[in-house]
């Protein structure tokens, strides 16, 4: 799932650029004009004629196009800048390395703060809300390129010990259970059943999935693995490693859309919790 890095800072410079308009504006400019005005009261008509033009001409200018939007639009982005950064903030999922949790096309609302605040482009956590919980569906920067953010199931938290040989997993050397739900096309969906009792549905190629060399991970502290339902079409930590702390985004809440094609309908009745 990958999200222009570009967006968010534009977003902070325009927002940034109209409030010091405003600032400057309301405490330098204003104050300017008012007292331009006051010198002014007592002298001729002819001076008073060339002063108003000056006026017109200077509120006519770019400036104060800019100021316009400015008062327009500031508290607006404002608002959005703050909701996006610390509340929520929706994607949408271009791949199906999550099916059938989430589909191609499904647009996503992320809690930003369910896990901790951090601050904007350092990424630096300042508080701790409640831990990663194996299970949770995740959004991370991708380790390789923290300018695309993926989403992933969270299955391996700090002091675990998995093992998984493409069909089977063990957490902490408890086999997982793993129940046969139904076919549909070349895929077989399951219902996993985790050992802190989080359920949910995994998908295997029938044509691609076979028990192969055992992959084993030991959690460190700080470190999560994250593996997609999809589990043969899925780019994840088997191939690419853990995840840390501080590169995930947010918990994925809820489906609220799906529009998976530009000239399609947009399909509301996905709308769900994801679990």
């Amino acid at each position: 799932m990958e999200l222009s890095f570009l967006y968010p800072w534009i977003l902070f410079i325009v927002t940034i650029s109209m409030g010091v308009t405003l600032l400057i504006h309301i405490f330098v400019v204003k104050r300017a004009i008012k007292s331009k005005a006051d010198k002014h009261k007592k002298i001729n008509k002819s001076t008073n004629s060339r002063v108003l033009k000056l006026i017109r001409k200077v509120l006519s200018s770019s400036y104060y196009v800019w100021l316009d939007w400015s008062y327009s639009f500031f508290w607006i982005l404002l608002l959005v800048f703050i909701i996006r950064t610390f509340i929520l903030e929706s994607f949408q999922v271009p791949s199906g390395s999550m099916i059938p949790t989430i589909k191609i096309g499904d647009f996503i609302i992320v809690g930003k703060s369910n896990y901790s605040i951090h601050l904007p482009f350092v990424y630096k956590n300042v508080m701790d809300i409640s831990p990663v919980s194996r299970g949770d569906v995740a959004v991370f920067r991708y380790p390789i390129d923290e300018n695309i953010h993926f989403i992933k199931r969270v299955v391996g938290i700090p002091g675990d010990k998995i093992t998984y040989d493409g069909f089977d997993m063990t957490i902490n050397g408890q086999a997982i259970d793993k129940t046969y739900i139904s076919t549909n096309g070349n895929y077989d969906q399951y219902r996993v059943d985790f050992p802190d009792g989080v359920s949910f549905k995994i998908q295997h190629d029938r044509h691609r999935s076979a028990r192969g060399e055992v992959m084993s991970w030991d959690i460190p502290e700080g470190s999560y693995l994250m593996i997609g339902d999809n589990r043969d079409n899925s780019l994840d930590g088997r191939y690419w490693g853990l995840v840390a702390e501080n590169k995930i985004e947010g918990k994925a809440l809820w489906i609220w859309m799906n529009w998976d094609e530009f000239f399609s309908i947009p399909d509301f009745s996905v709308a769900s919790s994801i679990k």
